[in-house]
């Protein structure tokens, strides 16, 4: 329920600010492959994954306009400033980024406890895999405030943890 809670007040929001932008992004989403645009995050997902990432050229429709880089940006700038407005208001959003963060977050604890309780030498690496939609809401439930949203591509978190030994004194 909160997800569903977070996603109407996101969309909300959106279609009231930033109309206009909706209706630029509508144009194009459309024959892209995204029937139903209710967040620009949606647009940036899509041309990332179909065009970005592929190396592909963007899109360009019948008019002979093309879609831009810029268009790209002001998309995820606004995705961005949606959820920096979000965050601290939405009780939906704040609880949904910490059930969503919480897997990792408990796994990292329980990691740190374990290294406390070990008295051997306990020099190994845990990876934990991703995508933007896993890193934002654990930074934004640690309370980092000065982030990139979405993170920049290839974007990586980590906690780096050192236990000492105590070595006998000759």
């Amino acid at each position: 329920m909160t997800r569903d809670q977070f996603l109407s007040e996101r969309s909300k929001l959106y279609l009231d600010r930033y109309a206009d932008l909706h209706s630029d992004l509508k144009i194009v989403a459309k024959p892209i492959g995204i029937p139903h645009l209710s967040h620009p995050f949606e647009f940036v997902d899509a041309i990332l994954e179909t065009y970005a990432c592929r190396r592909l050229p963007l899109p360009c429709f019948e008019n002979n306009e093309c879609i831009s880089l810029d268009t790209i940006n002001i998309a995820a700038k606004t995705a961005e400033d949606l959820i920096r407005e979000m965050f601290p208001k939405s009780q939906h959003i704040r609880r949904l980024y910490a059930a969503e963060s919480y897997p990792i977050a408990n796994a990292v604890v329980k990691l740190i406890d374990e290294l406390k309780q070990s008295s051997k030498d306990t020099s190994y690496i845990r990876v934990f895999s991703g995508h933007d939609i896993t890193i934002i809401p654990l930074l934004l439930t640690m309370g980092l405030k000065n982030i990139t949203i979405p993170p920049p591509y290839a974007s990586r978190l980590v906690f780096e943890v050192s236990t000492f030994i105590k070595l006998p004194l000759f």
